[in-house]
């Protein structure tokens, strides 16, 4: 009883696990790497325009009091 239970899930059961172990290579899609690429523009430049404020925010500050 035993081994016929086992060979009737075996297939479902390393198609779940070859699923929940597996992670696929999101490099070699295109479009998920082309918006990774647009997405890590946005947030950079983000990043310098609140550098810069913060920056102009110092030192404006600074001079005038």
């Amino acid at each position: 009883m035993q081994n016929i239970v086992e060979s009737a899930t075996k297939p479902t059961v390393d198609a779940i696990m070859s699923f929940l172990t597996t992670t696929p290579n999101l490099m070699n899609n295109s479009v998920i790497f082309n918006f990774w690429l647009i997405s890590l523009g946005i947030v950079d430049s983000l990043f310098v325009v609140v550098v810069a404020l913060l920056g102009l925010q110092f030192m404006s500050a600074s001079t005038f009091g």
